[in-house]
């Protein structure tokens, strides 16, 4: 780990700010006492048989009227979608642009948040980045 210090007290972080620091995620997670744990990921599997007819209709469609060339045409035409049939399945509400500040190393905006027994929160702008190599 680097011995200076990352992260500045009495400074402010949102989400994207970490992103934009020079240094690993392992460094900044290990300066907040966290650390990270890289598996793979067993989500719980349903024996019932979903009619996703209409959503994949509906997906074709928004790909034929758009080009997904950045982050505000994927979260309409494709990511939205899909969070309003999950909501619909798992009787839910989805909170869109949901603020939240844990204290002043975590805090901003999550594009979509499903507020649930088990949360569940979609970061958009890392996964766009992610996606798109930025």
């Amino acid at each position: 780990m680097s011995s200076r210090r990352i992260l500045q007290v009495g400074e402010s972080y949102n989400f994207s700010r970490y992103f934009e620091l020079p240094f690993t995620i392992d460094n900044i997670l290990a300066e907040l006492n966290c650390t990270i744990e890289r598996k793979n990921l067993t989500l719980p599997e349903s024996s019932e048989i979903l009619d996703i007819q209409f959503l994949q209709q509906q997906l074709r469609r928004n790909f034929s009227h758009v080009d997904l060339v950045n982050e505000t045409t994927r979260r309409e035409a494709l990511i939205s979608p899909i969070l309003f049939e999950v909501c619909d399945l798992t009787n839910q509400r989805l909170n869109i642009e949901y603020s939240i500040a844990v204290n002043d190393y975590l805090k901003g905006t999550l594009d979509y948040y499903i507020a649930a027994p088990q949360n569940l929160s979609v970061l958009v702008k890392i996964i766009a980045g992610i996606i798109s190599g930025s």
